[in-house]
């Protein structure tokens, strides 16, 4: 009775799960599921919505490749983690001419990793996994009071950081690739935030603005079905297909050079009252 997936999130439980789709040789749609890592590319039911890891890695180091920064350190929240993403982080940092440096916590233990840096670590990290080891990664610098910039991708949640207390200590950049949610002023961000504030009792988060443009996606595909009702065969087709939408100041548009329906990457940073700052 299953159609379709739509937004899953965060990257490891959607790579399994398109993994599962390929493996069990399923023809169902995965609609903007979120997947920064390149495999899955080809995939003709996968229908990935925003930028990649190499296109949020090259935005992240724009800005250091003008001042001369040559060392960047990896950070990875876990064995598996590293083992799942590393050849397509690596290949994305290499391809941008920057030396990257791999700190792994071993078992998932952020707070050993951190302990067991050396005193002069890199003056950048790039952090690879999720919120909560994140913000125990921010604390653990801070009471070593190693100030260094972290720098993250786009699965980082802005209401865990500030809830777990990781805001006003560390400088965290965070890489998104959705425009910031509290300020826009775009008519789909404005719309978002209305039904945010009708709906839930939430603070408008990077996170929570993409997953509106997944759900609006859907909808929009949904609309455009032939016939009724919806079938795992038509959505599959449907997606196959990959029509562009223009959601109001948010334009998701495929081409035959890429499975991405976004390249937009922005940077903003986290303030101290929790606030984004850009």
């Amino acid at each position: 009775a299953v159609v379709g997936l739509v937004g899953t999130a965060g990257e490891r439980l959607a790579l399994r799960c398109a993994e599962a789709i390929r493996a069990e040789g399923l023809q169902i749609a995965h609609l903007g599921p979120w997947i920064a890592d390149a495999r899955f590319d080809d995939e003709p039911g996968v229908v990935k919505l925003f930028a990649s890891r190499e296109a949020q890695i090259r935005h992240a180091l724009r800005s250091l490749e003008t001042v001369g920064v040559r060392e960047l350190g990896l950070v990875y929240a876990t064995p598996a983690l590293q083992q799942q993403v590393q050849a397509d982080v690596q290949s994305a940092v290499r391809r941008i001419g920057v030396q990257p440096r791999d700190f792994v916590a071993p078992a998932g233990n952020v707070e050993q990793l951190v302990a067991s840096l050396p005193a002069n670590p890199p003056a950048i990290f790039l952090f690879v996994g999720g919120s909560i080891e994140l913000a125990r990664f921010v604390r653990g610098l801070a009471e070593r009071k190693l100030q260094r910039y972290v720098v993250t991708l786009g699965e980082t949640d802005l209401t865990t950081l500030t809830e777990l207390g990781a805001t006003g200590t560390v400088p965290v950049v965070l890489t998104q690739v959705v425009p910031n949610p509290q300020t826009h002023t775009a008519p789909f961000a404005r719309e978002y935030r209305a039904a945010l504030k009708t709906l839930y009792e939430e603070t408008p988060s990077p996170l929570s603005l993409a997953g509106f443009v997944v759900g609006r996606y859907t909808q929009a595909l949904l609309a455009g079905a032939d016939a009724s009702p919806i079938t795992r065969a038509s959505l599959y087709e449907l997606a196959r297909r990959r029509p562009g939408l223009e959601l109001g100041g948010y334009s998701i548009g495929f081409d035959a050079a890429s499975n991405r329906g976004s390249r937009y990457v922005t940077q903003v940073l986290l303030g101290r009252d929790g606030r984004l700052i850009g």
